[in-house]
């Protein structure tokens, strides 16, 4: 189990930590200034790590399409990933689009938390249409 909050992590730091670690199932980072080139890096590892079964990002805004469909693939074609926790990683008002991508990628799951978003109502309508064609939830 890997949870770091809090601290700013350059992307050095990131790759050097995701080549170590091995068998981690449970991978958490809030609030460490992963930016768009983290949250790229933090895609691949998902891809590679065949052992997470629970991924949650907080604190770094997802706000770009390659970024969203980066980590929407990383989820959507994991092997054993259970649970996606994202927190305050959108501004639903203007990335409808884009947590759209993220949810096509979550299909499937045992879970997914978004936590700490502004929501509009075509959000809102986005999330029930999620949850309605995903009974599981």
């Amino acid at each position: 189990m890997i949870k770091i909050f809090g601290i700013s992590l350059p992307v050095s730091v990131l790759d050097i930590m995701f080549n170590q670690s091995s068998n981690i199932e449970y991978f958490g980072l809030l609030n460490v200034g992963l930016g768009n080139e983290g949250l790229l890096r933090l895609s691949s590892f998902v891809r590679e790590k065949s052992s997470v079964k629970s991924l949650c990002i907080g604190g770094d805004l997802i706000d770009d399409m390659s970024i969203a469909s980066s980590l929407s693939d990383a989820v959507k074609d994991h092997p054993t990933l259970e649970k996606f926790i994202l927190i305050a990683c959108f501004h639903f008002e203007h990335d409808t689009d884009i947590i759209g991508k993220i949810l096509e990628g979550c299909k499937g799951l045992d879970g997914i938390c978004i936590a700490k978003c502004n929501v509009g109502s075509d959000d809102v309508n986005l999330l029930a249409d999620f949850i309605c064609s995903n009974q599981s939830y």
